[in-house]
């Protein structure tokens, strides 16, 4: 997810939030792990992630997945030496 999250950034995340079109979510695949993208598009049953970063592709972006997937929403990061990113506003607290 470079350039928005580094290599080292320590994330807050808040399972169990409302997600929306533009928002920073972790995901996991049994294939790969834990993966951090941005949510492109959303239904009830489906989301669509993209990358920060159009130079590098993923297997997990610009399909179609399941939002059990989905682990939580990134609401702040941590980059070292210690510089904090919030990644929400009020409203998108709202669960």
């Amino acid at each position: 997810m470079l350039p928005t999250i580094k290599p080292r950034d320590i994330l807050l995340i808040r399972s169990g939030a409302k997600i929306g079109k533009g928002d920073l979510v972790v995901v996991y695949f049994q294939a790969i792990g834990l993966i951090v993208k941005r949510v492109k598009q959303l239904d009830l049953e489906t989301i669509v992630l993209v990358g920060d970063n159009s130079r590098l592709g993923s297997s997990a972006c610009g399909v179609a997945i399941d939002k059990r997937v989905v682990i939580g929403k990134v609401i702040a990061g941590i980059t070292v030496p210690f510089k904090l990113k919030w990644f929400w506003n009020e409203k998108s607290l709202d669960t």
